[in-house]
């Protein structure tokens, strides 16, 4: 990462601001959270210790092998009993569904009453109670058949009223209010608020924005229809476009992603009659998907009459036998629990199907007795019926750190007018193994391999950044993007490889000793006798009076600057010149881009400078080869066409690293997850157009992207509704944080719309248990050309050399007093370096955002870009923010 550029070549003072840190909310470490997100592949549960969580050590069952790898829990529930957790109550009530909270809360429905269970697992009544309607507080509400609940982003729970036809609405507090529609008044009524009516409303979800989606029948009885409705957060109803369902078409239930689609299993038959729940025949099971424009698709299954089974693989062939429960993750992947297979299906973006809970059978289970066999998880007695498998699983729902909930039940009647009833039931927790970020690890390690093969850094310019490259252009690629490379000159410097200093005598044989190039040095190699000059510190050209010509000078740190010293002693016929510090710690020294004698030049720390001056009879061989002047460097540009014309979605991080090291959080950890990204992204068409940019020279001032930006046309910048940047998201001390768009902390907003990208993933943290911190937009990276042009911006990272503070490790963990990355712009900064929980818990993050905006239609972020460009490209120019930004200089002295 970038911080400081100066307008010339000329070191500058940095000060960098501090302050960025993350949240736990849960209580758990970063460390500690296993995320479900992205492409993720789970194992069998089974086997393990005896605290109810372990990995199968069982043989797969008959029929299929598992492929889950996580852990899988009991939440809550006894399903030896005949009915689970009863109610304080004496209404004979079952369990229907439940929905969790973005707190964490998980509520259970009953027929007529809301439970809440607490981290604790301790069941608590929460509303209602007994049957009937009315509103008001806690056990005073009265509902009349739950069909469905679904929470809000402020923890607000609304239900599906079936029995009353209305919509209601719970505080967090417990406050139960009717929103939409009159209690006993069933009807099938769009329309503004006061005269919307509903017949029989059934499945509920809740999209980002508030709005409520219902399955609602046209008639209460056999052969009536079913319609998907929209109720607004101003209270209108309308009915969803591609939401109509025949008679023949059971709903399961239904979820909502976070771009706003909806997602809905269905099953087909001839003499289907739901009173809250269906009985009858099935012959097909499916999963409905209706896209935010209304157009409506099987997203995987068959509608065909007989199309039902235990069948993975792609969308048109693979089958269920009984699709029910569904929930949606950050990136699209879709769960779903197939009842009579008992398993738990994923149907990846581009519909194709695996089994990622349980194996599936060769046949089906028979639902047709109770007292089936129980089996264990994690060696606690769990409802099933074979190892490796769940026992009738049924709703689903995904929780705040991503973990899937499944209620599961001991015997559950399907053909009686209540599916609800059931006989022992219990809720079970999946923790989910997060390959996402193992498969992004892969492109860590190939980076390290390659700044391992070429001078140990991937600088811009450099045979290390070019191969890095290659590399990523093929990664792209495969992945199914058309990439390209744009390419641009500098002036710049760096070295092929770190150079040697080596005691040739009187010491021989002792190794090379720990040197730093200085910049701008010159290429050569020499072996000779070291000489000091006359005044240790080399000002004056007096002071080389008489010195050897051939000789290495050895000159100490102080009174003046690198540059003079260094001259003075190539004037005097210096062959070489090794500075060393009056001060301890390392030395990084500036000769500035003007200084052209083609000589080696080091430094060193003052403990082995002192011992060299002190050495009688010293010979050395000082060797650094290095390239200065007009250098070509490049950018990765990748591009996955969208199948809406026009609008593009861009994401970026730097390719190159600093001359000092392989740079692989700053910034191979960016480029990592935006490869896996694009591997995921692939998968299916996105809505928009994605283009992925990886950026060179960004250590050097943003060169690659202020290339970039500087040659779009107008109307390209115009195309361009976002941009999103991932520089540093693997800092081993870290904070997560977020781009300041709306200026909220740093009081400088970005162009409009930052602060809506700024919320997306400020929310998608939050639901991982985690509070992000914003951060100045100003501090640079690749997102300042982009705000140049009035485009909006956001991005995440994990800190930099900033020092974390006593508050801040209080907020989200790690070591205060110590930087968030000690190894930034160094050479430790390597695969260990950024192998490590901030890094496996960004990766997802980054493909959740990827995901959002490449899905989401409603791009209109940029409408306002025109305005604001000629005010964000004075702002970028301003002497105050220029001093907050480094580019090759940045950690040099010149004295």
């Amino acid at each position: 990462m970038l911080w400081n550029l100066a307008t010339t070549h000329r070191a500058m003072a940095v000060s960098v601001e501090r302050g960025l840190g993350m949240k736990v909310l849960n209580g758990r470490r970063a460390a500690e959270m296993v995320v479900l997100i992205g492409a993720v592949l789970l194992a069998s549960c089974g086997g393990g210790g005896g605290d109810g969580a372990g990995t199968t050590g069982e043989p797969p069952a008959p029929g299929g092998t598992p492929t889950v790898q996580g852990t899988l829990s009991i939440v809550i529930g006894d399903p030896d009993s005949e009915r689970g957790p009863w109610l304080s109550k004496s209404d004979d009530q079952y369990f229907t569904t439940m929905t969790v909270a973005p707190s964490g809360v998980l509520y259970l429905a009953y027929d007529c009453a809301i439970k809440r269970v607490g981290p604790d697992k301790v069941v608590q009544d929460f509303v209602g109670g007994i049957c009937g309607h009315s509103d008001g507080n806690g056990a005073a509400a009265r509902f009349n058949r739950i069909y469905g609940v679904a929470s809000d982003r402020d923890g607000n729970l609304f239900v599906s009223d079936t029995g009353n036809a209305v919509i209601r609405k719970v505080s967090p507090s417990g406050q139960v209010i009717t929103v939409s529609g009159v209690a006993g008044a069933a009807a099938f009524t769009d329309g503004p608020a006061d005269s919307v009516r509903w017949m029989a409303p059934r499945e509920i979800a809740v999209d980002r924005g508030g709005n409520v989606f219902v399955v609602d029948n046209f008639g209460v009885g056999r052969g009536y229809g079913r319609q998907v409705r929209k109720l607004l957060t101003t209270g209108e109803v309308h009915s969803v476009a591609g939401g109509l369902l025949d008679a023949s078409s059971i709903p399961g239930r239904m979820a909502v992603d976070s771009v706003g689609s909806l997602y809905l299993t269905v099953k087909t038959g001839s003499t289907m009659v739901c009173v809250d729940r269906c009985r009858g025949s099935y012959n097909s099971s499916s999963v409905l998907k209706i896209d935010t424009a209304g157009h409506a698709s099987t997203l995987a299954g068959s509608t065909t009459s007989g199309a039902i089974g235990a069948v993975d693989g792609p969308a048109d062939a693979a089958r269920f036998r009984y699709a029910e429960g569904i929930a949606v993750d950050s990136v699209g992947n879709v769960y779903v629990s197939d009842v009579f297979n008992e398993a738990i299906r994923k149907i990846a973006p581009d519909g194709s199907v695996s089994t990622v809970i349980g194996a599936l059978p060769a046949n089906v289970p028979d639902t047709s007795v109770s007292g089936f066999s129980a089996y264990v998880i994690g060696g606690t007695v769990a409802t099933g019926a074979l190892p490796g498998r769940l026992r009738l699983p049924d709703a689903l729902a995904m929780g705040p750190d991503n973990a899937l909930y499944i209620s599961v039940a001991r015997w559950r009647d399907y053909y009686e007018d209540t599916l609800s009833s059931s006989k022992g039931f219990a809720v079970l927790r999946a923790d989910l193994t997060n390959t996402t970020a193992a498969a992004a690890r892969k492109h860590l390690v190939a980076l390290q391999a390659i700044a391992d093969a070429n001078g140990g850094h991937r600088a811009a310019g450099s045979t290390g950044f070019d191969e890095s490259a290659s590399y990523a252009e093929r990664a792209l690629q495969n992945a199914g993007f058309t990439v390209n490379r744009q390419y641009f000159n500098f002036d710049g410097f760096y070295w092929v490889t770190p150079g040697r200093l080596e005691q040739v005598a009187p010491a021989a044989g002792s190794g090379s000793l720990a040197k730093v190039i200085a910049l701008y040095s010159g290429s050569g190699s020499t072996t000779a006798a070291v000489a000091q000059p006359s005044s240790a510190t080399g000002c004056t050209a007096a002071a080389f009076a008489g010195f050897p010509v051939g000789n290495i000078a050895l000159i100490k740190r102080g009174d003046c600057t690198f540059p003079v010293k260094a001259h003075n002693a190539y004037l005097a016929g210096a062959s070489g010149v090794v500075f060393y510090n009056n001060v301890e710690g390392e030395l990084r020294i500036n000769l500035l881009a003007d200084f052209t004698p083609n000589i080696p030049v080091v430094s060193i720390s003052q403990e082995d400078g002192e011992r060299l001056a002190r050495t009688a009879g010293l010979r050395m061989r000082l060797e650094a080869q290095t390239v200065r002047g007009n250098i070509r460097s490049s950018n990765v540009i990748a591009e996955l066409a969208g199948s809406k014309p026009g609008r593009v979605v861009m994401l970026g991080a730097h390719l190159d690293s600093v001359n000092a090291g392989p740079g692989i959080n700053d910034n191979g950890s960016g480029v990592a997850a935006l490869l896996e990204a694009a591997a995921q992204l692939a998968r299916s068409r996105p809505y928009n157009t994605v283009r992925i940019a990886l950026w060179g020279a960004e250590e050097l001032g943003d060169l690659g992207s202020q290339f970039y930006v500087g040659a779009l046309s107008p109307a390209q910048k115009e195309a361009l509704a976002l941009y999103l940047n991932f520089d540093m998201i693997g800092s081993p001390n870290a904070g997560f944080f977020v781009y300041d768009g709306d200026g909220s902390r740093s009081g400088y907003a970005g162009p409009p719309g930052s602060g809506e990208i700024e919320s997306v993933l400020g929310d998608y943290y939050r639901r991982q248990g985690v509070q992000p911190l914003g951060v100045d937009l100003r501090l640079s990276t690749d997102q300042l050309s982009f705000m140049s042009a009035g485009i909006p911006v956001g991005g995440i990272f994990t800190g930099h050399d900033g020092i974390k503070s006593v508050q801040e490790a209080a907020l989200w963990g790690g070591t205060s007093g110590v930087a968030y990355d000690p190894c930034y712009h160094k050479s430790c900064d390597v695969l260990a370096n950024a192998d490590n929980s901030a890094f496996r818990f960004n990766v997802p993050a980054v493909l959740a955002a990827a995901w959002h905006f490449a899905m989401r239609p409603d791009l209109s972020l940029a409408s306002a870009q025109k305005v604001t460009t000629q005010a964000a490209s004075a702002t970028r120019l301003s002497p105050q923010h220029l001093r907050e930004r480094h580019g090759l200089e940045e950690g040099t002295s010149l004295k």
